[in-house]
């Protein structure tokens, strides 16, 4: 299901001057929680305003640097960077400047409609009270503007985003007699909605903790293979106590 947007954020189609350097992901899960990562995997920490308490989490940037061009998933926020700074993997560096050089000038921005690794992915998991959800998307290319999700007939529910790249917020509850009012266990729809007005609904997702695998992506791209999987699939979650079986869902 596609739906336009009125608007898109001021970061969409911006570009950024600024620097660039490195660092190495390693075995940590990163901010975003979606590590640990690979060596020679093309990865990007971002400043906090760039960050955007975690609307960046799994999105792309292209940064431009003396050497050439890196396309980079965000996976990371760089407390420590300035504003501008992009601090990739070295990897990453490596594709736009000798790792000696350190530091770079560059300039970058949000990739636009990325080619994506594979359908949509979902972690679910409640926050810890009662009538609360948290979920994280993976695999939708662009940064997302929106998530929102309901209960059968409850309404949809905003969620906000949150610095370890999950969507987070109460849920209402169905109305009495309808057919989802079955208690906090009823299946949920998800509503995901990106900055280029991508619009997808996954429905029939098990309310209880886990990863849900999808079979809709988030947007038809003319070529949805990324290039070779830079990141492993994911099989856990971050925090620990996020995890759970996986689960095929339908969409509309």
């Amino acid at each position: 299901m596609t739906s336009p947007l009125a608007a898109r954020p001021a970061l969409a189609g911006s570009t950024i001057a600024g620097h660039a350097v490195f660092y190495d992901p390693g075995q940590a899960a990163g901010s975003c929680g979606l590590g640990p990562f690979p060596a020679g995997g093309w990865y990007a920490s971002l400043p906090p305003r760039s960050y955007a308490s975690g609307r960046a989490c799994g999105s792309y940037v292209d940064v431009h640097g003396p050497g050439g061009t890196v396309r980079a998933e965000v996976v990371d926020v760089c407390t420590a960077c300035a504003a501008g700074t992009v601090d990739l993997s070295r990897a990453a560096f490596g594709r736009i400047a000798a790792p000696r050089a350190g530091t770079v000038a560059v300039s970058y921005q949000p990739a636009v409609d990325p080619p994506l690794p594979g359908p949509l992915m979902l972690r679910v998991a409640p926050p810890g009270r009662p009538g609360g959800l948290a979920v994280q998307v993976i695999n939708h290319g662009n940064r997302l503007s929106s998530v929102a999700a309901s209960q059968a007939d409850g309404g949809w529910q905003t969620l906000a985003a949150s610095a370890d790249g999950y969507w987070t917020g109460p849920l209402r509850p169905a109305r009495a007699g309808s057919a989802g009012a079955r208690g906090a266990g009823a299946p949920l729809r998800v509503r995901i909605t990106d900055v280029e007005g991508h619009q997808v609904v996954l429905t029939g997702i098990p309310a209880r903790s886990g990863v849900r695998h999808a079979t809709a992506w988030m947007y038809r791209a003319r070529n949805r293979a990324a290039r070779p999987a830079t990141r492993p699939a994911v099989t856990s979650t971050s925090p620990a106590s996020r995890t759970g079986p996986d689960a095929r869902l339908g969409h509309c």
